[in-house]
């Protein structure tokens, strides 16, 4: 199982490393949340573009391995609060447009970050996500990492 420390520290990393990159929009705060109701708790009505990472979640095959691996499950959610129907679709359009090009970052930054901690396994699936969590707009990323034991 990836070492939440470890994932934490990761996790700052890769928004420093996209706001450095970014010319519009930057992220302005990076939180963690085990579940929904902790990540409504915690990102409230807060301003600006958030990226919230999820606890990874771990599965672990004990019976195929010499060395055995566990198979990592993230969720990464690109936010910022919109009052729903306060944009015009034309406004909502280049909203999400801002936010798909830093979530372009984002994987790009992901795919560069693969170290020896945890490594990228697979695909990154990409979703749009609209009033969640209270209210915000933006992208959310499934992907998962293997670690070692």
């Amino acid at each position: 199982m990836i070492n939440i420390l470890d994932y934490s520290v990761w996790l700052t990393e890769l928004g420093m490393r996209v706001n450095a990159l970014s010319i519009n929009k930057k992220i302005e705060k990076i939180i963690m949340a085990v579940d929904e109701s902790q990540i409504v708790k915690r990102v409230g009505d807060e301003p600006g573009i958030v990226l919230v990472g999820s606890f990874p979640d771990a599965d672990k095959d004990v019976n195929s391995k010499d060395c055995y691996e566990e198979s990592n499950k993230v969720l990464l959610f690109l936010l910022q609060k919109i009052n729903p129907g306060s944009l015009s679709i034309t406004e909502e359009l280049h909203h999400y447009a801002e936010m798909q090009e830093i979530m372009a970052l984002i994987k790009t930054e992901i795919i560069q970050m693969n170290n020896c901690l945890f490594s990228l396994s697979g695909g990154i699936h990409t979703e749009w996500e609209y009033n969640a969590f209270g209210g915000f707009n933006g992208l959310s990323i499934g992907l998962s990492f293997i670690d070692y034991d």
